[in-house]
């Protein structure tokens, strides 16, 4: 319950640009297991400290945590499909793209198996995206199509927006007036996305910082008693 109180709290903050407030949170969290030695989590708060750099356009400190996430032994490494996604797009942006096609693949099967439709079309979209700066453009478009075809049957708005962009450039190339109807969609999509975003956030900011207060403060608080008390344990069996 407490990792998922932050986990909503953190993505909040990454979704509206606050990637410091996020690396602060979660930096805090790093912390707490690290003192707890509690290694259940290690992967996921890695990878979250990665994808915040990659928003930074840190990408050299994002690959850093993100390969860590990515390097943990089982159970606690790549079972999450969106950790080798985040890996993909790091890689691309460092120009290894044989890597980042790799990750993006292996991203893509994993969020299959999971049924994680969000972060499937995002995958499918970073696919699009590689094969379009490529001028791969048939497959560009069968990854964009596959996108877009998720995010019409599940209202996924900001990943609606990257495919009808993507092929708006794909189109720009052979046919402007199908690149012109996807552009003008993308604009509409996103505008719709823009006022709801809005009205999120100013419903959520309040939510937000008391869930910062309080739940980080009640964390720390827990574990650090717990730590007392194995040391007192401890201790009391050692005299005895």
């Amino acid at each position: 319950l407490m990792l998922r109180a932050i986990r909503d709290l953190t993505n909040s903050y990454r979704d509206q640009g606050d990637y410091r407030e996020a690396l602060n949170i979660l930096f805090e969290v790093k912390d707490i297991y690290e003192t707890k030695k509690d290694s259940s989590f290690y992967a996921i708060v890695y990878a979250a400290i990665g994808s915040n750099y990659y928003g930074l356009e840190k990408y050299d400190s994002a690959y850093i945590f993100l390969k860590k996430a990515i390097m943990f032994p089982k159970p606690f490494n790549t079972d999450n499909g969106w950790i080798p996604l985040m890996t993909g797009r790091t890689l691309e942006k460092l120009n290894n793209d044989s890597a980042a096609l790799y990750y993006y693949q292996k991203s893509i099967g994993k969020l299959l198996e999971q049924n994680n439709l969000k972060d499937l079309a995002g995958a499918y979209n970073s696919l699009a995206s590689f094969y379009e700066k490529k001028y791969q453009s048939d497959s560009a478009i069968i990854y964009a199509k596959k996108a877009l075809k998720i995010t019409q049957q599940n209202k996924f708005n900001k990943e609606k927006t990257e495919a009808y962009l993507i092929l708006s450039k794909v189109y720009e190339k052979v046919n402007p007036v199908i690149a012109f109807k996807y552009y003008k969609l993308a604009i509409s999509t996103r505008d719709s996305l823009y006022n709801q975003e809005k009205q999120r956030q100013i419903s959520s900011f309040k939510f937000n910082e008391e869930l910062r207060k309080n739940e980080i403060k009640n964390a720390e608080i827990q574990f650090r008693n717990r730590i007392r008390t194995n040391i007192f344990l401890g201790s009391t069996f050692t005299l005895l």
